[in-house]
């Protein structure tokens, strides 16, 4: 693979591939979770991690409500996706907004921390200027 722009199209084909190429443990922690992420950027594009009974895929845009969301600036998605700024810096910061139900990362906190590093293959293949 070849250097995908952050946020782009293609960057967001190769985070949904990566989602829906996710090895499968047995048992699956991710069998009963069900939970919609989607992150917003304000100048840019809008996606969704989708988890859904062990499922995983990214898509763009998105109809209806998700569980939660989470919105910034392109900076700011920039600062984070790199590792520069941690989520909860920006948070508190208020450049990271959190809507929608906080519980459905909280009632999934076990079963998305399972996906780990599940992008760092498209992570070390992005470029971020």
């Amino acid at each position: 693979m070849h250097d995908v722009q952050f946020l782009s199209d293609e960057w967001l084909a190769a985070m949904d591939g990566a989602a829906r190429a996710r090895p499968v443990p047995d048992p699956d922690p991710l069998a009963d979770a069900s939970v919609t992420i989607e992150q917003v950027v304000r100048d840019g594009p809008r996606w969704r991690l989708v988890v859904d009974q062990g499922r995983c895929s990214v898509v763009a845009g998105g109809d209806g409500d998700p569980d939660v969301r989470l919105t910034s600036d392109r900076e700011t998605a920039v600062d984070i996706a790199t590792g520069r700024r941690p989520a909860l810096d920006a948070f508190i910061a208020g450049d990271l907004v959190l809507g929608g139900d906080v519980r459905a990362l909280l009632d999934n906190k076990a079963a998305l921390e399972v996906l780990g590093d599940l992008f760092a293959e498209v992570k070390a293949e992005t470029a971020f200027s």
